[in-house]
């Protein structure tokens, strides 16, 4: 397993390194941007076109109550590269293309294919308020001015440089998120996370990880997940600290997790040994043979079909070693690559839809508004998409 790991850790480096070795933004200023700046997306490029997707009908998810995509029980092999790789971060404008497609779950129903469960229904539900969210709503910025701050928020011996954003005019209490970045990255690579689920009223604190107290992008995805616990712990912490922008301001009883590569790793770590925690998000999440027998948490994977970091057929066990009972959701974008999750504010189609569904998997699972769960759904973007229970 160790030479594998450095095997990997040889290939990510040199793919990896250079689009990685900026720092992230840690300003105390109002950021309603995109929040990477406007040099466009750190990684470019995309995936690799034609890789294909590893699943078949004898040894990926069964074609009866699996992913419901083909009716074969087979998974059509990609024909182009990430969609996510056009637009880049379009963070310099300030503009959010979130429009295209329209609004699917208007009608109620989502295109949920054959032999699958769907989620569906639309409608007013419960545990929301305010106006009715629509699929162009969930999946670009929200009506809350975002602010940010670095002074005072505690470290801990897994993570460094807490940013914490949050909304300033919509009404508290929040609900928190942590998220951590992947190997060589820094919260900068992620960060138009904490901007979007901010605006929409969430309080996000972006952390990067560390060794002893200090940064070190290369940690393992354990110490990763121990820098989620930590970090949670911390931010909990920011509604009775003195001083604290969010005094008094947070639902310490509402916290979910994401990450990104080993970060997401991390997050189905943590996961596993957190019940306590409301949801979880891997996005293209990295543990190569990881199970989670226990892991109870709502979890959301994303994942591109074009990702040479983390194949379908790794990512697909992961998934299932999930118990069915808990309540997750696999969505495989065609022709996405490892970084087809990380730019929820970006141009690409898949962008959209990472958007739309992140958020609505945390106003379901973390605020209990029914509302969103219309937009838990495939999309014609996927070609592989599974919903349990």
């Amino acid at each position: 397993m160790k030479a594998i790991e450095l095997g990997l850790a040889l290939i990510i480096t040199s793919a990896l390194a250079a689009a990685c070795s900026g720092t992230s933004n840690q300003g105390g200023q109002k950021n309603e941007g995109l929040g990477s700046g406007g040099g466009g997306n750190p990684f470019g490029g995309g995936g690799t076109a034609g890789a294909g997707n590893s699943f078949s009908s004898s040894g990926g998810f069964p074609s009866s109550g699996g992913f419901p995509i083909t009716s074969s029980g087979g998974f059509p092999t990609n024909t182009g590269g990430d969609q996510g790789s056009t637009g880049g971060d379009q963070g310099s404008t300030g503009g959010v293309q979130g429009g295209t497609g329209g609004d699917q779950g208007s009608t109620g129903g989502v295109q949920g294919g054959t032999g699958g469960a769907v989620d569906g229904g639309g409608g007013a539900g419960g545990g929301g308020t305010g106006p009715a969210p629509t699929s162009t709503t969930a999946s670009t910025k929200g009506t809350c001015t975002v602010m940010t701050y670095t002074a005072g928020i505690a470290t801990a011996a897994d993570y460094a440089t807490p940013t914490i954003y949050y909304p300033t005019d919509c009404p508290a209490p929040f609900a928190g998120v942590v998220i951590i970045p992947g190997f060589t990255e820094v919260q900068a690579q992620i960060n138009q996370w904490g901007t979007f689920l901010a605006s929409h009223g969430f309080v996000v604190m972006m952390i990067d990880s560390a060794a002893g107290g200090v940064g070190n992008t290369g940690v393992e995805p354990p110490s990763r997940a121990l820098g989620l616990a930590e970090g949670v712990t911390n931010l909990k912490a920011e509604n009775t600290r003195s001083g604290s922008p969010l005094m008094g301001k947070l639902n310490t009883g509402l916290m979910a997790i994401m990450g990104h590569s080993m970060g997401g790793g991390g997050t189905l770590i943590a996961a596993n040994t957190h019940p306590e925690l409301k949801a979880a998000i891997g996005l293209c999440p990295w543990n190569p043979g990881g199970t989670y027998p226990t892991d109870t948490v709502p979890t959301l994977f994303f994942d591109g079909n074009a990702d040479v970091l983390v194949g379908s057929s790794q990512s697909s066990a992961e998934y299932m070693s999930i118990p069915t009972t808990t309540k997750k959701v696999y969505a495989e974008f065609s022709g996405g690559s490892h970084f087809v999750a990380n730019t929820p504010l970006g141009g690409a189609a898949t962008d959209v839809v990472v958007a739309r569904i992140g958020l609505s998997w945390l106003e379901v699972q973390v605020l209990g508004d029914t509302r969103y769960q219309q937009f838990i759904a495939k999309d014609p973007t996927m070609d592989a998409y599974d919903v349990k229970p």
